[in-house]
């Protein structure tokens, strides 16, 4: 989950008045109110459908309307707190705000030649010389590979280059990446390129104190998380990307516990966030998928399971029980209790779509997720809920990928079902779109009501007390592994640049 400075209070500029008041209007009745889609059947109805689509449109028209000639949707105002450069170039977000709008309106059907497409990609083009930001960078390179345009090529790999080397010692992102030379992307490049993941893994130490100022100013799971699609997106462009994406798995690997992961790189009993849970699902994925064939264990054509994706699922459908992905007072700097957390509804989408899954926990969440949005939509067309703190702009985009089911990562889906078999943890076999099941005793089938608000102390159920293997043994946890030699990260192959 983004803390408090991950993306601005609100937008200025033309279309800012309509922001804030519409969306705390709404804010109280965010997870209150019965289910607006029907709640039976494997597919929604016609009627279903358009509301869906209407919701859509009424949200890509927003957006519309909220951008500014620059290209970019908004200019935050200035938040509080320090994101890690020490002055006022943390406090605005433009770029962000020019790729994550623009992406969800491609995903949304609007062409990539339509104009207000065409000026955010300029926007972010522009900016992409000096984008030093995680969060930015990754978006750039999220929404250049989509517009599939050739002229983009070395920018996306100047860019993914750039997330390679901020990688931190654990194997996560921070706020910033290092701006780096022609001579100095070559020297990164050299170094991904001889740095090779081997077998029999061994997990990241975990810190002594958990509170500590290193960890808490250290890598996180959401800078983390939108690294890891940045990177996943580059990998088409001919960058040797095995071993960060190794790290990254060594990562989660490291840190999962029953309630799946925490925001920082902890391994605390019970102190899982469930959009943090979904980041770990796509560490544990992109490892996955990034393993050469050649070294698959599985004889070809066989399907392996992964424990650790399979206790992640079950940690996540209990997260689910609560759509605000709430976590005490500390977490009301990202929005007030009671909103539905967009950032989580986003992830939980993704898990969805590159697990193949139609439910999670005997819950379809699908319907799940576009019950709580149709119901939460603002008048002018936008989404403000939780997760981002009050950033519209933002919670649009997300809710609008959410709706439209985007696959921002075909490629990696494609892998993991040729290579796992990846079930639902509610029911007795993998659920894929259209398929038909039936549900463990004990858990709820994807067409009972369920208005997003059970208590979260039902994270105490459902998943055993002890932990999963021993996960100091090598193939507990990466079936059919590969060691990560712990290798100096990337960056120091530069300091004698």
């Amino acid at each position: 989950m983004p803390s408090s400075n991950d993306f601005p209070a609100e937008v200025s500029g033309r279309g800012a008045g309509i922001t804030a008041f519409a969306g705390f209007a709404m804010g109280a009745l965010l997870l209150a109110g019965a289910p607006v889609l029907s709640q039976d059947g494997e597919k929604l109805t016609e009627k279903d459908q358009k509301m869906v689509d209407a919701a859509i449109e009424r949200g890509v028209d927003f957006l519309r309307k909220v951008q500014l000639p620059t290209g970019s949707f908004g200019n935050a105002l200035p938040t509080k707190g320090n994101l890690g450069d020490k002055g006022s170039a943390g406090r605005y977000w433009p770029t962000a705000f020019a790729a994550f709008p623009a992406l969800a309106l491609l995903e949304c059907g609007v062409p990539p030649g339509d104009q207000a497409v065409q000026n955010a990609a300029r926007f972010v083009r522009q900016a992409g010389p000096a984008l030093h930001r995680t969060y930015e960078i990754s978006l750039a390179i999220l929404l250049l590979d989509k517009l599939g345009k050739a002229e983009d090529r070395p920018v996306i790999r100047s860019l993914a280059l750039r997330l390679a080397a901020g990688q931190r010692h654990v194997g996560g992102w921070s706020y910033l990446c290092p701006v780096l030379t022609k001579v100095q992307e070559e020297k990164v490049l050299k170094a991904l390129s001889r740095q090779k993941p081997e077998v029999n893994p061994k997990p990241f130490p975990l810190p002594k104190d958990p509170n500590s100022i290193a960890v808490m100013r250290g890598s996180d799971h959401s800078n983390t998380q939108f690294a890891i699609l940045g990177l996943w997106a580059a990998r088409k462009h001919g960058l040797p990307l095995d071993y960060t994406l190794a790290q990254v798995e060594r990562r989660f690997r490291s840190c999962q516990v029953q309630t799946g992961w925490d925001y920082n790189f902890t391994a605390l009993p019970r102190s899982g966030y469930g959009s943090m849970t979904c980041a770990g699902l796509l560490g544990l994925a992109v490892g996955r998928g990034s393993v050469p064939k050649s070294e698959e264990p599985l004889p070809q054509g066989s399907k392996g399971s992964d424990e650790g994706i399979d206790w992640a699922l079950k940690a996540l459908a209990l997260h689910m029980k609560d759509a605000s992905d709430w976590r005490g007072s500390a977490d009301e700097s990202l929005g007030p209790k009671g909103r539905v957390n967009l950032y989580f509804l986003w992830s939980v989408e993704r898990v969805g779509v590159f697990c193949n899954l139609k439910t999670i926990g005997g819950r379809d969440w699908y319907r799940w997720g576009a019950d709580l949005l149709l119901r939460t939509q603002n008048p002018n067309g936008s989404w403000t809920g939780r997760g981002n703190g009050d950033a519209p702009v933002i919670d649009t985009s997300m809710a609008l990928l959410f709706l439209k089911r985007s696959d921002l990562l075909p490629d990696l889906r494609e892998t993991l079902q040729k290579r796992l078999k990846i079930t639902d943890p509610g029911l007795e076999k993998a659920i894929s779109p259209g398929e038909k099941s039936k549900s463990k005793s004990g858990t709820k089938s994807p067409g009972e009501k369920d208005n997003g608000t059970e208590k979260k102390s039902d994270l105490n159920r459902g998943i055993p007390k002890k932990e999963p293997e021993d996960k100091t043994r090598p193939h507990s946890w990466r079936p059919g592994g590969r060691q990560v030699v712990f290798l100096p990260q990337v960056l120091i192959s530069l300091r004698n640049s």
